[in-house]
């Protein structure tokens, strides 16, 4: 046996969170594919506090319709699916209020499961991305790998709980205590519980939605965002913290990726915080009482409610135990100051690593502190060189002063100190950092704005040149690709050949068929013309049922072989169903640059040509232009 194995991981996973009662009972009998209404209906009358839940959901989607009195119109009204999924979600939360993990917040977990339920709700009907029932519980079981965790591991989860971990840092220590991770696990469960796949694939983007790999703009690409965009308002709401402003201006950013303007994404907001409140209330989980999301973000961002003093932090380093222990008590306790005090320079510089003081405040010059040489070992590294470092002086004489500032310091103050003046300097430091975090903030909410926008720029200019049904190049890329082709030509005279194809009777296979069916054949000769071409060749839809293919450096005599091979493998790829095959064919034209050739407008004048001689000619045939002259080759 290998004695490096994870012993988490090499254990089986016995305790996972799972419906009872009830609610497992509606998940077992939906599985029957000749189930009732009625059956269903009996069960949910079978427990109140469940029926209640479910005429609350049925009655809030409504729109003007009867109320519903009784379990039978809330299941008819809801339907079997969301019946099984609701059911499901209130029996998680009434089973799992609580649990053994010591440092797991359950509380805290459900009332940010339910915001990002009734977010992902609320915003997903908004956007048209799911039925409401399917996006609640989509969002209230977003995190449930959590909950998982704690549950199957409550003695692991729970140190790793209480080392405080960032969202950032929390997924990789899983790996490494559990190998396994939250994400993963709500993976495996939602499929396990049946919710609807095109759901749970984006969830696994929510904390990273950049890394997402879906098409911009498609819908499971704004799920990914709706439920980032739910996370963050849950975040924002139920962890406030000095860096609410990038917060706030992170939300917009992604509201504005999926169409909301400011004031309907704050309308939205304190709309759905007034439907947490009354769903907390229905489910027994506890709540903060918001009053509106604008007055949130007021609070958080004005000054007097959010101080320099609640984050503002200061080491202080001195060999005069007695001194120093004042300037803490009073930075502390008065000034409201985050302190940590040493008499130790080596020390000091471990400290400020590990503390990240905003401010140093170092007095002595004996063997444990020196104030010099601790302030040129602060300045001389890159993680500290932003620390304010004010010295204490003994004698503030000019040669004193003047050797300070050379050190590197950036302020002097005589002894004995005055507090209030200390105080003083300190909170203009404050204000200081307090304004670059700002400026860093908004670089980098402008810097990924920025980002956003190139990506957007890159995405329009893609789909500007791209034919959105076949994806191959469009008219206006294939025009591009043929004044590039023609500028080499003439410089190097080098040659180059384009080729024009018409698929046969295209019109009858829409009229007969449809024009899905009439896409779909676009689509097939689209492929096998991508699979014959070469790779430095470049394939265009031109318009309608006729394509152009550009191909440099390639003579009339190998130009024509490639074009039967294009015919040829055309003819031989039907299109087919299950009730019938449509044999497709198509005539080919195709010309070679040369000196005589005037223009890109006469080039593509004599391919027509050409192209309108296959027709002539039968159709299914590959016609050439040279020297002035159109002549079909024979059908082998």
């Amino acid at each position: 046996m290998n004695s490096n194995a994870n012993p988490v991981s090499a254990r089986r996973v016995y305790k996972l969170p799972s419906p009872t009662g009830v609610a497992l009972s509606i998940m077992q009998l939906c599985e029957d594919e000749h189930v009732t209404v009625g059956q269903i209906a009996k069960l949910v009358q079978s427990d109140p506090a469940l029926t209640g839940r479910l005429l609350k959901q049925a009655n809030s989607l409504a729109e003007g319709l009867r109320p519903v009195m009784s379990a039978l119109e809330a299941v008819n009204r809801l339907g079997l699916q969301s019946v099984r999924l609701l059911a499901l979600s209130f029996s998680l939360v009434d089973q799992h209020g609580r649990g053994e993990c010591e440092h797991f917040n359950y509380t805290l977990f459900w009332s940010h499961a339910l915001l990002m339920a009734v977010a992902v709700k609320n915003l997903g009907e908004m956007l048209k991305l799911g039925m409401a029932d399917e996006l609640f519980s989509c969002g209230l079981l977003s995190r449930v790998g959590c909950l998982a965790l704690a549950t199957a591991y409550p003695v692991e989860y729970s140190a790793l709980m209480a080392r405080g971990l960032k969202p950032q840092e929390l997924l990789s220590e899983e790996r490494k205590a559990l190998d396994t991770d939250h994400i993963a696990m709500t993976d495996r469960l939602l499929k396990q519980w049946g919710l609807p796949g095109a759901l749970i694939e984006p969830l696994k983007f929510h904390e990273t939605p950049e890394a997402n790999t879906y098409a911009h703009g498609t819908r499971q690409w704004r799920l990914v965002y709706l439920t980032h965009l739910s996370l963050l308002i849950a975040n924002f709401v139920l962890h406030p913290s000095n860096e609410s402003a990038f917060h706030i201006s992170e939300l917009r950013l992604v509201a504005g990726k999926l169409g909301l303007d400011e004031s309907e994404f704050t309308e939205c907001v304190d709309d759905l915080l007034r439907q947490w409140r009354a769903w907390g209330n229905s489910l027994s989980v506890q709540v903060k009482d918001v009053t509106s999301f604008a007055a949130m973000k007021e609070s958080q961002l004005r000054p007097d409610q959010c101080p320099e003093t609640q984050w503002f932090k200061v080491l202080v380093a001195g060999e005069d135990a007695q001194m120093v222990d004042v300037i803490n008590t009073y930075l502390r306790d008065e000034c409201k100051y985050e302190t940590l005090t040493t008499n130790n320079s080596q020390d000091a510089l471990s400290l400020a690593l590990k503390f990240k003081p905003h401010a140093v405040l170092t007095q002595g010059s004996g063997p444990l502190i020196s104030s010099t040489r601790l302030c040129q070992a602060i300045k001389s590294n890159d993680w500290s060189q932003h620390i304010y470092v004010m010295m204490l002086l003994e004698n503030d004489d000019e040669h004193h002063v003047v050797a300070a500032f050379d050190a590197g310091v950036d302020d002097c103050l005589p002894q004995p100190v005055h507090l209030r003046c200390l105080h003083a300097r300190l909170q203009a430091q404050a204000r200081y950092v307090r304004i670059s975090e700002a400026w860093e903030r908004d670089h980098k909410r402008l810097s990924m704005a920025a980002e956003d926008l190139a990506q957007s720029n890159q995405r329009l200019q893609h789909s500007a040149l791209t034919d959105p049904l076949t994806s191959l190049a469009n008219r206006r890329a294939g025009l591009h690709t043929l004044a590039q082709a023609w500028s080499s030509a003439s410089r190097k005279s080098t040659p180059f050949s384009v080729i024009s194809i018409d698929i046969d009777h295209f019109k009858s296979i829409n009229d007969v068929h449809g024009h899905l069916v009439g896409d779909d054949v676009l689509k097939l000769v689209s492929e096998c013309l991508q699979k014959q071409a070469r790779k430095e060749d470049t394939v265009c839809r031109w318009g309608g049922e006729e394509f152009l293919v550009i191909c440099p450096n390639l003579e009339l005599r190998e130009g024509a072989y490639m074009a039967e091979r294009i015919r040829q493998a055309i003819a031989q790829q039907p299109y087919t169903t299950d009730s019938h095959s449509i044999y497709i064919t198509a005539s080919l034209g195709i010309v070679t640059w040369d000196s005589y050739v005037a223009s890109i407008e006469q080039l593509l004048g004599s391919v027509d040509q050409a192209l309108y001689a296959a027709k002539r000619g039968g159709r299914n045939c590959v016609a050439v232009h040279a020297k002035q002259q159109v002549r079909v080759l024979k059908v082998a």
